[in-house]
């Protein structure tokens, strides 16, 4: 049976998106079978296993003095695991776990298809990009694509190694309902806007601390839906506010209730949005990543929809265009950021590698 392997984790971005690539594949050939290699985090292995899939962890390092080592270990446990599977193709999704694993599969002569979400390449797929046989892009801008070409060390882009094909996501996401959100809200019946606000897997602690500080002026304008991220803490009990750690299950009713969302400015998140046509405002985390939310929030307000509004000018500006939007210019999001058939795009190009 051929088997496909992937890599990566360390948040949902790098998961999600996979297990979305991993279910079409199946669905396309159902003689296919899959496994994830992923960090040891246990959030990583819960959500592959939710949803059906087998996995692996190993210990992925981080940039330190002690890197070398651990890195050399990453590599013997990715080498160890790619033996007992045997995969005909690997699919890097990013991250630093993507690394070792890569490094191994190059080392081992199996066919590396890469994807990079943002708009800006981070330091690891950078250097898989090094080693991948073909790398798919999330975002239709060639900045990342130029850049990853000179990283390559191609004086010209192989375009036939290179295809924008959009961000995979779960196609359940664009499936909920609004009164299913107002109902696990318990907001049914009530008559404002609706506020989704959200700060990735991880949640965001400024974006949190901001809500608290100012939860009766949103709740002034708008009911309220808070993901606040595990181990965070929402705004206590008030009427028309509901939060809560992580969503799963709920999470495509949640867009589907909201008239307008706040968001960091992950490549997922994005893709998320626009597919909902969710107006949003997007708070990059900044100072990461070579400032990849930066650059992926300047690409989304590009288009109609997306508003910038930085973290350090949050206290000044947030409630003041919240409410510009909600009044004056509740636009949806119009864009080509959403590219529909993104995950059977890659699906087809890892598949290509089976009949080569």
């Amino acid at each position: 049976m051929p088997l496909i392997a992937f890599a990566g984790g360390g948040s949902a971005g790098h998961i999600a998106p996979s297990v979305s690539v991993a279910k079409v594949l199946k669905e396309e050939r159902p003689d296919v079978d899959v496994y994830f290699v992923c960090s040891t985090k246990p959030a990583d292995r819960e959500f592959i296993e939710k949803e059906g899939f087998n996995c692996s962890g190993i210990e992925a390092p981080r940039l330190s003095l002690t890197f070398p080592w651990k890195f050399f270990k990453a590599v013997k446990a990715s080498k160890k695991i790619l033996k007992e599977l045997n995969p005909d193709v690997l699919f890097s999704k990013g991250g630093y776990v993507s690394v070792p694993v890569a490094f191994a599969a190059k080392r081992m002569k199996i066919p590396i298809v890469m994807h990079e979400s943002d708009a800006v390449s981070g330091r690891a797929n950078r250097v898989v990009s090094k080693w991948a046989d073909h790398v798919c892009y999330g975002l239709p801008t060639s900045l990342v694509a130029s850049h990853l070409s000179f990283v390559r060390g191609r004086e010209t882009r192989d375009e036939r190694r290179e295809t924008f094909v959009g961000n995979p996501i779960r196609e359940s996401v664009i499936q909920g309902k609004a009164e299913e959100g107002f109902r696990i809200a318990g907001l049914e019946g009530r008559s404002k806007s609706v506020i989704f606000i959200m700060g990735g897997s991880q949640g965001a602690e400024a974006i949190n601390e901001f809500v608290k500080k100012h939860i009766d002026e949103l709740l002034e304008v708008a009911d309220v839906i808070h993901l606040t991220g595990k181990v965070k803490s929402g705004a206590g009990e008030h009427e028309g506010y509901y939060s809560l750690e992580f969503a799963n299950e709920e999470y495509p009713h949640f867009f589907a209730a909201s008239d307008l969302c706040i968001s960091r400015a992950g490549a997922n998140s994005i893709t998320e949005l626009a597919a909902n046509s969710v107006p949003t405002i997007l708070i990059p985390l900044r100072g990461v990543g070579h400032d990849h939310q930066q650059k992926n929030a300047e690409l989304a307000s590009q288009s109609e929809g997306f508003t910038i509004v930085q973290q350090s000018e949050m206290n000044e500006k947030l409630i003041p265009t919240i409410n510009n939007i909600l009044t004056n210019n509740l636009k949806p999001v119009t864009c080509n950021l959403y590219i529909p058939d993104a995950t059977r795009q890659i699906s087809k190009i890892i598949l290509g590698y089976l009949e080569s």
